[in-house]
């Protein structure tokens, strides 16, 4: 058994904070009682041989420094912490807290307790990335995936067996928050619609997530179409040459042999300062655009004649590209997409976390998993949430279509299923080409997942049929992976912090 201490047993959130962080409900709450019970137990005895402080990472917010320096760790610990009976456990197993997370948050303790070292801390984190030459140790847990193996699952059995649930839509493609890779994935996909199931929420719809602070979903919709079409104007062709006025050809091109050789008034230096000339007297050329009446000056007719081919081959580049407008003007107007009769309700802002409804989930041959992100090891994709490292990380989302016995293709971070396979799950090559699993950029790899899409569509229905009862299989031992990795994680969690405890 671990034992974590805590002075008040009946809600573990409330201990160490001066003052309570605003926006963070649990907190408030009279009760709230740690999720895995079997092998964790809350004490306030100090004479345990080992025990641990635990620090849940629930929510970005507790991770910020102006939250985070109201914490403090209650002092009778210290010795047993600085004589290694004692390890502060930051159980972060929502999100994919990487090492860059784990620094910010060891350097604000630092700065109050300043006696603090990186090894008297346990890194209890759901990224899926390995973590090497640390000072601190480190676990991997996913909520996200421990949760199914509470979920009952002979009601979605029978429900299996009834002809009213088997497959039937070609695919399910399910969002509710606003991402540039959803709204591309929808806009690949929005000719299939009538074929498979999509959903999304439309910008007046309720986005009341505690890390937005938002009623409705207009800002991050707002945001993400934005970056959606810049990205789409980055992937197109080399843009082509603008249109140029035939008179802009014959514009005045002549030398001016009386003025005083000093700095052009297009010549700059890096500054944006204009270059100082020399005294004298000099040839100067110039050239006027008929078009704008601007002039341009040069020291030789070869240099002018350059400036004006580059003046009348500039490139052109679209401000918007066919994807983002007719996302613009034939998905958006349609928003939301819904379920008829779905028990979830995501115009409400209801969680899918934990969305039962396993009608849709088995009418579907393939689930179409929009990740919860495709960036990855911080990149230079967009982040909305700039406290989040984008460290590879596999949602329910995934998990979801595993636990209804589902094939699956990923819209997700490069690597996922490499990482599903090194947690033992199978996937589907002989579906479909996986090999975008292995591309890095990110808008071409969401686009290699929509062609396999469409090409499933497009096959025929006893082609499917072959296919979806050839990989039955895999889909089950993979049920049964999920099931069992849920079951064993705390148990696991307990071995791997007891050996940690033990060998300090």
């Amino acid at each position: 058994m671990i034992y974590y201490y805590v002075k008040n047993k009946e809600n573990y959130l409330k201990d160490g904070w001066i003052l309570y962080p605003k926006g963070y409900p649990e907190m408030h709450e009279k009760v709230r009682e740690f999720e895995l019970k079997k092998y964790f137990q809350p004490t306030q005895d100090l004479s345990l041989s080992n025990f641990i402080i635990l620090f849940e990472l629930r929510h970005p917010l507790v991770a910020e420094k102006k939250i985070l320096s109201l914490y403090r760790i209650p002092k009778e610990t210290y010795n047993a912490i600085k004589k290694n009976r004692c390890k502060i456990v930051l159980f972060g197993w929502m999100e994919n807290w990487n090492d860059r997370a784990f620094k910010r948050i060891f350097s604000v303790l630092k700065e109050t307790h300043n006696w603090l070292e990186e090894k008297h801390f346990i890194f209890i984190t759901a990224s899926a990335e390995e973590f090497k030459d640390t000072n601190y140790f480190c676990l991997h847990a996913n909520k996200l995936e421990w949760q199914w193996h509470e979920c009952y699952y002979k009601k979605v059995d029978r429900l299996s067996k009834d002809k009213r649930f088997q497959p039937s839509d070609m695919f399910l493609c399910l969002n509710r928050r606003p991402a540039w890779h959803r709204f591309l994935t929808i806009t690949r996909l929005f000719d299939y619609k009538a074929l498979g199931v999509i959903t999304h929420l439309n910008k007046g719809s309720r986005y009341t997530d505690l890390q937005y602070d938002l009623a409705l979903a207009s800002k991050p919709y707002n945001d993400h179409y934005n970056h959606f079409k810049r990205a789409e104007i980055k992937e197109l062709p080399t843009p082509r040459a603008s249109v140029v006025p035939e008179e802009d050809w014959y514009g005045e091109l002549n030398v001016d042999e009386t003025i005083e050789q000093q700095a052009l008034p297009n010549e700059l230096d890096e500054d944006g300062n204009l270059i100082k000339g020399k005294l004298g007297r000099a040839k100067k050329w110039y050239w006027r655009k008929p078009s704008t009446g601007e002039v341009f000056w040069a020291y030789s007719d070869e240099e002018i004649k350059r400036i004006r081919e580059e003046q009348l081959t500039q490139k052109y580049t679209p401000r918007i590209g066919p994807l983002a407008k007719k996302f613009k003007l034939k998905i958006e107007p349609k928003l939301p997409f819904i379920i008829k009769n779905d028990k979830h309700n995501i115009l409400k802002g209801a969680n899918p976390n934990k969305d039962m409804d396993a009608k849709k989930y088995l009418k579907a041959w393939i689930h179409v998993i929009t990740e919860t992100r495709v960036e990855r090891d911080g990149g230079t994709g967009y982040k909305p949430r700039s406290d989040i490292d984008q460290d590879l990380f596999i949602s329910e989302k995934t998990f979801k279509a595993i636990f209804y016995k589902r094939p699956f293709l990923v819209v997700g971070q490069q690597g996922t299923l490499k990482r599903l396979h090194s947690l033992g799950y199978s996937t589907f090559p002989n579906m479909f080409n996986e090999n975008y699993d292995n591309v890095k950029g990110n808008w071409r790899r969401i686009n290699e997942v929509c062609d396999e899409v469409i090409k499933w569509v497009a096959k025929r229905k006893s082609s499917k049929q072959e296919l979806f009862d050839e990989c039955s299989s895999i889909r089950e031992e993979n049920h049964n992976n999920l099931m069992k990795r849920g079951g064993e994680l705390e148990k696991n969690l307990h071995d791997s912090i007891m050996g940690i405890l033990r060998n300090s």
